[in-house]
């Protein structure tokens, strides 16, 4: 009797252990969501602003703009209008660290000079606030306690208040939910790290912004907190909007064979002039195929370098290359231009190295032209690509210096070139772990 109702208690038991894996599945999917209520003072704007807190990714939405931050890949899709964006998660932070340093650097300028502060609130705790990171030698603000809440100002200007429900949420939450304010509009560290600790439900967030003699508010009012699940965000488009746009489109339809084909059909270019004499051709290869790939020169270039430096010209673009130079950029630049005629069809290599030269001398608009008309012929020079991003990031644009540096890693992964740029992801990573 006992033995043939066996498999129905096991049909029964295996039917709870799916049922027990499904329940787990989807509570796993379960994220916390919130709407708040903006507004800002004098009846200057007002709006709905939704956040989801998934563990690994963080999405918002309000009238302006749909973000989600996916801190597994790194990376980020903005969503504007039709179009969707995708930027690397470091381009946020990487700007806010050179944008303070910059901040910090004027301000120390203007108190050396003893330039009043004119209300531009340059000051370590206010950038500290602006950015949401922590600045060298910046005062704290002072907290005052309210009966539900908290005020965070300094000596006397308001920064950041909260007031909060009863309802309390698990630790991970609370650190997502300050995440979310740090990215929305920054918010000073010593007050988020409160908002952190309290592990409750903020009925009411109130944000004061000083940024460069402007002065803002905005004001969150609870709408709800609520369980949803992770929805489908639309993949990411290239834009059409600009030259460096269209570039990128581009680069990203070539096929990952069609990049090691042109690789190799430069150094098999560069073996071919070798054996051909036509040694200042075979030079410009030779430095091409480095470009591509970031790696040294092969056997066969030191074999034949003493053939090489016999040549004129190869002689005299090694010597503007060189970081010895006599004479400077100008007479470097005016080297380029005597050899330009001679390199033929392999002029753009010149006019890449011209590129980095103007960089190598702080002026990167030059450069940038140079390297955006360079790789609209040839996109597959991996490093052409980080000196791209190089002439963006010095202009505090992240976003697009990110997406130059992303693209030339694609082309050739181990690139060796692109190596501070994962020093660079490393250090912030590592400094500002509450950005991920």
């Amino acid at each position: 009797m006992a033995e043939g109702k066996q498999p129905v208690v096991k049909r029964l038991l295996t039917c709870l252990l799916f049922i027990a894996i499904l329940f787990s599945v989807c509570s796993a999917q379960d994220v916390a969501e919130y709407t708040y209520r903006w507004s800002r003072p004098g009846g200057e704007g007002d709006g709905t602003v939704r956040f989801s807190l998934g563990g690994d990714w963080l999405e918002f939405q309000d009238e302006a703009r749909w973000i989600r931050h996916n801190f597994a890949d790194k990376k980020s899709l903005v969503r504007r209008d039709d179009a969707v964006e995708q930027f690397s998660l470091y381009s946020d932070l990487g700007f806010r660290v050179a944008e303070l340093q910059n901040r910090l650097e004027i301000q120390k300028a203007l108190d050396e000079a003893e330039v009043e502060d004119l209300d531009f609130k340059g000051q370590p705790i206010f950038l500290e606030h602006l950015f949401g990171l922590e600045a060298s030698g910046a005062e704290d603000p002072q907290l005052e306690t309210l009966e539900s809440g908290a005020r965070f100002s300094y000596e006397g200007t308001p920064l950041m208040e909260f007031e909060f429900t009863d309802r309390s949420v698990e630790e991970e939450e609370a650190r997502e939910l300050a995440r979310f304010l740090r990215y929305y509009f920054g918010g000073h560290p010593d007050a988020l790290a409160y908002l952190q600790q309290q592990r409750r439900v903020p009925k009411r967030i109130v944000m004061h912004s000083y940024n460069a003699g402007k002065t803002a508010a905005m004001e969150l009012s609870l709408v709800s907190r609520e369980t949803g699940e992770k929805t489908n965000f639309p993949s990411p488009t290239w834009g059409e909007d600009d030259s460096l746009s269209r570039l990128l489109k581009k680069t990203d339809s070539l096929s990952v064979g069609r990049v090691a084909e042109r690789h190799n059909e430069t150094e098999q270019e560069a073996l071919t002039a070798l054996e051909e004499e036509k040694y200042f051709l075979s030079l410009l290869r030779f430095l091409e195929a480095k470009l591509n790939t970031g790696k040294a020169f092969d056997a066969t270039f030191a074999e034949s370098r003493e053939a090489l430096m016999k040549d004129e010209d190869c002689q005299l673009l090694l010597s503007a290359l060189s970081g010895a130079a006599p004479g400077g950029l100008k007479v470097k630049l005016t080297a380029l231009d005597r050899l330009e005629e001679k390199a033929g069809e392999a002029g753009y290599v010149l006019k890449l190295l011209r590129g980095s030269l103007l960089l190598g001398a702080e002026r990167p608009l030059e450069a940038q032209e140079i390297l955006l008309d360079v790789l609209q012929r040839s996109p597959e020079i991996s490093s052409a690509w980080k000196d791209l991003g190089d002439t963006y990031y010095g202009q505090f644009r992240a976003n697009e210096a990110w997406q130059c540096w992303d693209m030339g890693r694609s082309l050739c992964p181990a690139n060796p070139h692109f190596r501070e740029v994962e020093q660079l992801e490393a250090l912030l990573t590592v400094s500002y772990p509450e950005f991920f």
